[in-house]
């Protein structure tokens, strides 16, 4: 039976930095090569045990669409204004490394954590990246196949 009940993961540590686009290459008989970095690998690695390390006992797979929240919070930089600091408040992070490119790596990582049987189940998909008093990362996954009356617009 798939899981149903919505599951709610936070780590407390650096959110992860590798993209999908941190491929090496390399020529060979005039041909290109492309493979994956060693940082990136052993990044994937860490990550994925990390994620697997916090799933509960008996865990089961999320069946049929799914929605998901990431939430990638860095330390504030040197240069954040002395206001927002004393004040503890979360602020956007418009800067490098891009959205887009770190939820392929997240979503592949869940994928291979068994979060759900396939990627292609998120059917909703809610990125957030932040400066903050310290450096955290959370997931948040719920099943939408019990909200198929739902309207798709709202």
């Amino acid at each position: 039976m798939p899981r149903t009940e919505p599951m709610y993961l936070r780590f407390p540590s650096m959110p992860p930095r590798h993209t999908a686009q941190q491929k090496g290459c390399m020529v060979r008989n005039g041909r290109p090569h492309f493979f994956k970095k060693a940082s990136v690998v052993r990044s994937e690695r860490n990550t994925l045990s990390l994620v697997r390390d916090s799933l509960p006992e008996g865990f089961k797979p999320f069946g049929g669409p799914v929605a998901v929240r990431v939430r990638l919070c860095w330390p504030y930089r040197r240069t954040e204004r002395k206001r927002v600091v004393e004040s503890g408040r979360e602020v956007w992070n418009a800067v490098r490394p891009d959205l887009d490119n770190l939820a392929k790596g997240i979503l592949d990582i869940l994928t291979r954590a068994l979060v759900w049987r396939d990627d292609g189940q998120v059917a909703r998909l809610v990125l957030e990246k932040v400066w903050g008093p310290s450096g955290y990362w959370s997931v948040e996954v719920e099943s939408l196949a019990d909200k198929a009356g739902e309207e798709v617009n709202s």
